[in-house]
């Protein structure tokens, strides 16, 4: 089936009218907890809800598929956790923050540095060229959600 259309059934299925871009969605098999983000074709996991979270997504966005359903989906390698990205920031700016995410810059809202750092105090935000910085493919911004332990 049409992987657009599969998306849109799907949605009208579960009660979810809005519709996005079909390119990027949330599924999981009905019977499992772990959740994939589709992207790029294919089905990738996201380790922990930080990173759902921070990616701008909230559990009410995903499509819980059946057995048939979920298996019609190419299924990649996990997507990187954001607890273990790396954070930089040009080694002229204290306020500039970016997490490198699966190969791409995220800029970061300051109250999100102070919860990534709370989660994991041994975190490090490395001081590095701008123009290392800048050879990066910007992405979109992490969503500024606080979380506690």
């Amino acid at each position: 089936m049409n992987v657009v259309l599969f998306y849109l059934l799907a949605l009208i299925r579960n009660g979810n009218f809005h519709i996005q871009e079909p390119k990027d969605f949330l599924f999981r098999f009905q019977a499992r907890p772990e959740v994939y983000l589709y992207i790029n074709g294919e089905g990738r996991h996201i380790p922990d809800p930080h990173t759902l979270f921070l990616l701008g997504w909230s559990f009410n966005d995903v499509v819980i598929l059946d057995k048939k359903e979920f298996n019609a989906f190419q299924i990649g390698r996990p997507l990187e956790s954001v607890l273990n990205a790396r954070l930089v920031r040009p080694d002229d700016s204290e306020n500039e923050v970016w997490m490198i995410l699966e190969g791409r810059k995220r800029r970061i809202d300051p109250t999100i540095i102070n919860s990534i750092k709370n989660l994991n105090p041994k975190r490090i935000i490395d001081a590095i060229p701008r123009s290392q910085i800048a050879a990066w493919q910007e992405d979109k911004p992490l969503a500024a959600i606080i979380f506690q332990n």
